[in-house]
């Protein structure tokens, strides 16, 4: 990873990361904070609804979206002592992440 931090546009939100691997960034400074979703700011949810991303703990690599999936907070949606196998998971829960459920009646 860079020792230097960089600077990613998602949707028109500019973000700090260390790094970014196939799209998915790796330790962004402005991840979601813990909160309710209905408090957060339209162009939080832009940028980071549905993203996945990366947060280095000790030396493991946690995989973290804004989903919906907690009303509080960035679900976990797995972890690894190997980042490119983090960001395998990340990538793998892309298309998951981009289905929305719609429940008519």
């Amino acid at each position: 990873m860079s020792k230097y931090v960089l600077r990613y546009d998602l949707r028109g939100m500019l973000v700090d990361a260390a790094d970014s691997v196939d799209g998915v960034l790796i330790d962004p400074t402005d991840a979601p904070q813990d909160m309710a979703n209905e408090e957060r700011d339209i162009e939080e949810l832009m940028a980071w609804w549905r993203r996945p991303y990366i947060q280095t703990r000790g030396a493991t690599f946690v995989v973290l979206c804004l989903d919906g999936g907690a009303w509080d907070r960035s679900t976990m949606i797995g972890h690894s002592t190997d980042l490119a196998e983090a960001v395998e998971i990340a990538k793998a829960y892309r298309p998951k992440a981009s289905v929305v459920h719609v429940h008519v009646g």
